[in-house]
């Protein structure tokens, strides 16, 4: 009965969800918004299809896959109940309210920018490969740490702060912004317009390819999934919104080289960098589950089925879908504003800050603490204001979404005001992925990571072809 009231409850917010984004694209026709919206279902809702489904069967998925298993002993039990049913439809109040919002601001049939930006193919590569180059010092120690005691660099790197760590964090986004951006510009130059192109280069338009190559095989070895993610949402949004169907073909081919950087990384990241030191115990195998309900799943992956789905069905689907329902059966008290308190604090020089959402959600709701889970902005809003934050929060979200593009459509003055109005939106799209997987608290780095850092690695480029004038469209240049 419950998997059908949930099954049930699910498609229902599933078609409205899907009629409000068909109207926006009506609207609008902007790629970037069916590519937002896909974002934020996919974090929001998309496990759940999986999980109401294994859980009915008794958890059988594991068979084919599935892996988040082990978080409910880490975190708590995932059951479809009446507490399930509740935290569905929070969401969907959350979703639908901030596609309304979106729907009642965003301008209809949002016009190109008339007069691009004109970029220097030059700069663009230098300034990727230099960002790139000094990610890599940054984190060098790590490396050479990693090597001499046989374990993972991710791992390694995920122990590692302070600002060496910063230094890698904004150069390795920046580089990828730089880089892939740079090679949806000149693939949409080629096909379509856009509020961006290329002047006339003595460099080869191969050498994009390469330098993206090299961004990947860094990504895979470190392991960062999330910024070649973002980065690539960025480029496939800017190369679909520019080009439109002309774009496909070029965006499944930048897509198709991401794709096996994420998924290698997933596995690389694993990896040992150096020989295992000689009289070092192996790890002992992983113990049984003990929890009734998951006792039978074997821990060990033994079928090449298995191993294949645990490629595919990432924990991300599960992780923050499950922190609404989390906070509703574990009473995570309502704390008013928590994340406020700690934006206002993180933009002073203290060592002690008020804890963020996830840390209050987290403590209460008595996790295993340095696990590295995720809460939902929707839950995070729950936690900051009840049913009411809901509400407001995806209102919140939906307004902040739509004055971008009301922006975008009516921004005047010069070109490169006009094309920062342009991108803007698309940066925003770009860093849902991080925002829905955090609370308020990620307003901070949508403004400065999301959005003004991309538009910082590119003023040079923009600087240098402004005063430059010159455009070539041939693909030869």
């Amino acid at each position: 009965m419950m998997t059908a009231l949930a099954y049930g409850l699910l498609a229902s917010i599933t078609w409205a969800y899907v009629v409000m984004v068909r109207l926006l694209w009506r609207r609008t026709r902007d790629v970037s918004i069916p590519i937002g919206a896909a974002i934020l279902y996919m974090w929001t809702f998309l496990g759940a299809w999986f999980f109401i489904g294994d859980a009915a069967v008794g958890f059988e998925g594991y068979r084919i896959g599935f892996t988040y298993y082990y978080l409910m002993e880490k975190m708590f039990p995932f059951v479809v109940d009446a507490k399930y049913l509740m935290a569905l439809t929070g969401y969907g109040a959350f979703s639908i309210v901030l596609l309304a919002v979106l729907l009642v601001l965003v301008p209809a049939r949002i016009a190109p920018v008339q007069e691009p930006v004109v970029l220097s193919r030059e700069l663009l590569v230098a300034t990727g490969l230099g960002l790139l180059s000094v990610s890599l010092w940054a984190v060098w120690p790590a490396v050479k740490e990693a090597v001499n005691s046989g374990r993972p660099l991710y791992l390694v790197l995920h122990e590692e702060s302070g600002w060496r760590m910063s230094v890698h964090a904004l150069s390795d986004r920046g580089a990828g912004v730089v880089l892939l951006l740079g090679l949806a510009v000149r693939a949409a130059q080629e096909r379509g317009s856009g509020p961006l192109r290329e002047q006339a280069s003595f460099l080869p338009v191969w050498s994009y390819a390469v330098s993206v190559v090299l961004l990947c095989s860094w990504y895979s070895l470190s392991g960062n999934r999330h910024t070649l993610f973002t980065a690539l949402v960025l480029a496939m949004a800017y190369l679909l919104s520019a080009a439109g169907r002309r774009a496909i073909k070029p965006a499944l081919m930048i897509g198709a080289i991401c794709s096996v950087a994420l998924l290698s990384g997933g596995y690389l990241r694993g990896l040992a960098w150096g020989p295992v030191p000689t009289g070092q115990v192996a790890p002992a195998p992983k113990p049984a589950f003990t929890l009734p309900s998951i006792v039978h799943v074997p821990r060990e992956s033994t079928s090449m089925l298995r191993k294949t789905g645990e490629a595919v069905f990432s924990n991300e689907l599960f992780c923050a879908h499950f922190s609404l329902f989390g906070i509703l059966s574990r009473h995570v008290p309502v704390d008013g504003g928590i994340s406020f308190r700690y934006l206002w604090y993180s933009f002073q020089p203290s060592d002690q800050r008020p804890p963020t959402a996830y840390e209050h959600y987290a403590k209460s709701a008595d996790l295993v603490p340095g696990q590295g889970y995720t809460i939902h902005h929707a839950a995070a809003w729950f936690v900051n204001g009840g049913a009411v934050g809901l509400v407001v929060g995806g209102a919140l979200l939906g307004a902040i979404w739509g004055l971008l593009l009301r922006w975008r459509a009516r921004a005047v003055g010069p070109v490169w005001i006009t094309a920062c109005a342009a991108l803007l939106p698309l940066c925003f799209v770009a860093a849902l992925p991080e925002v829905i997987r955090s609370g308020p608290e990620a307003f901070k780095a949508l403004v400065f990571e999301g959005s003004l850092l991309p538009l910082m690695v590119l003023a040079p480029a923009m600087l240098f072809g402004r005063r430059s004038g010159r455009t070539h469209n041939t693909s030869r240049s």
